[in-house]
């Protein structure tokens, strides 16, 4: 007959520990995934409002930090 192994009480705790900041730890990674869409939808909008200004995409581009090459790829489809 094969032995059962029960985990002790601490064991029990420690994993609930871990389970609980794995739930903590994805939970954050969602929030930064919603985050990460809201600012790329207001992104897009400014982009679109500094185009329809006359804001050339090279000046788009560093005002976020990114080549004109870059931004134009990335937004020019949207647009």
């Amino acid at each position: 007959m094969a032995k059962v192994i029960r985990p002790t009480s601490n064991q029990l705790d420690r994993m609930a520990s871990q389970v609980r900041e794995l739930s903590a730890a994805e939970a954050a990674l969602f929030d930064i995934r919603m985050q990460k869409a809201i600012f790329e939808r207001n992104a897009l909008k400014c982009v679109k409002s500094a185009r329809k200004a006359g804001v050339s995409w090279r000046n788009i581009g560093a005002a976020l930090g990114v080549s004109a090459q870059a931004v134009h790829r990335k937004y020019s489809p949207h647009i």
